[in-house]
């Protein structure tokens, strides 16, 4: 199967979370006490991450991009994205003290085909989460079932993210 490769060139910057977060942000970027850099990798290098299981059916109805710091917040997201199952799972446990989630979503899709993927690199300004967005293309045969493709990862709280980065990826069913 060919893949037809669209890139968005959209890179945009996670919206301020408080001061004490960006206290902790600066903290880290001056690598602490020391004066080290906190660059542990090269630019482009993949961050460590963990991908949570979602039962089917899983989603979220809106696009999102977003970094979750707490419990509440995660709790809030696990249960919008379980809302339309018959039976809610528990979301699963996360210890904030040590770790971010990073969700994102494409929001509510006319058929099967859609998928989303995130993955967290070190970037030139700390850690992108480059996300791939792929669609079926206009011959591509695909069900008419409604889906919210969505991805949740872990990583760990010191590679807190500081972009987004999309690509778009048409599948080419023609050939």
């Amino acid at each position: 199967m060919c893949l037809r490769r669209i890139t968005v060139g959209l890179r945009r910057r996670i919206p301020s979370l408080g001061a004490s977060f960006i206290a902790c942000l600066f903290v880290c970027a001056v690598g602490g006490a020391n004066g080290q850099s906190s660059r542990l990798a090269p630019v482009g290098k993949v961050v460590p991450y963990w991908r949570f299981e979602a039962p089917p059916g899983f989603g979220l109805p809106r696009p999102i991009e977003v970094v979750v710091a707490s419990d509440s917040e995660w709790k809030a997201l696990w249960a919008a994205a379980t809302s339309s199952l018959a039976a809610s799972p528990q979301a699963p446990s996360v210890d904030f003290s040590r770790e971010l989630v990073v969700v994102v979503g494409m929001g509510r899709q006319p058929s099967t085909g859609y998928s989303i993927s995130a993955v967290p690199v070190y970037g030139e300004q700390g850690v992108e989460i480059r996300v791939t967005k792929k669609m079926p293309g206009k011959n591509c045969g695909s069900a008419p079932a409604e889906t919210s493709p969505t991805e949740m990862i872990r990583i760990a709280k010191g590679n807190s993210p500081t972009t987004f980065s999309t690509q778009i990826v048409q599948r080419d069913c023609e050939t």
